[in-house]
């Protein structure tokens, strides 16, 4: 499980090597696959001072409650040298889904009602530090409903309770 709001201290300076770096692009598109039930997998957006438009996709395979959360990697050392303004993020996912558009604030989560499916982030604002910006986008997928495990449970002791009547039905006419 990756935590989006706590990175080791190799990932703050690769974070900050990123912005840093001249050549950062002002779009970018990471796919995260398939997120496991549970799980909460993110990437780290890096930019130059500017606009830009990111793309993050992925797909869960239990639909159900999960969650998005934003992080906006702030650093001022007299001046502001990293920081993203003007986030907002639109989220597009299969037939039936909602599309989902918000203004991201720093540090929120933000719930969302998942279906099964590929979805697509697409994430806009300003990196306006004097190095730029980054930012990290996690998404959490949905764990199966308390309910739903309910029935898969006893749709399994059904069926075990039914094998194991018919084996007793079989045995009685084997020894009859």
């Amino acid at each position: 499980m990756i935590a989006t709001r706590m990175l080791s201290r190799t990932g703050i300076a690769a974070t900050l090597l990123m912005i840093c770096s001249p050549s950062a692009a002002f779009a970018a598109s990471f796919d995260l696959g398939a997120i496991a039930p549970g799980q909460t997998e993110g990437h780290v957006f890096g930019h130059s001072k500017g606009s830009f438009t990111d793309t993050l996709t992925f797909s869960i395979s239990t639909p159900g409650s999960g969650s998005a959360d934003y992080y906006n990697f702030f650093v001022s050392m007299g001046k502001v040298r990293s920081n993203i303004q003007n986030a907002y993020l639109q989220l597009t996912g299969p037939t039936g889904f909602a599309t989902v558009s918000t203004a991201l604030a720093d540090g929120q989560s933000y719930a969302l009602q998942l279906l099964s499916g590929a979805y697509t982030a697409t994430i806009t604002g300003s990196a306006t530090g004097t190095d730029g910006g980054a930012y990290n986008l996690g998404v959490t997928a949905p764990t199966p409903e308390p309910a739903t495990m309910g029935l898969m449970f006893g749709g399994a002791a059904a069926a075990s309770f039914m094998a194991r009547r018919r084996k007793r039905a079989a045995a009685k006419l084997a020894t009859a």
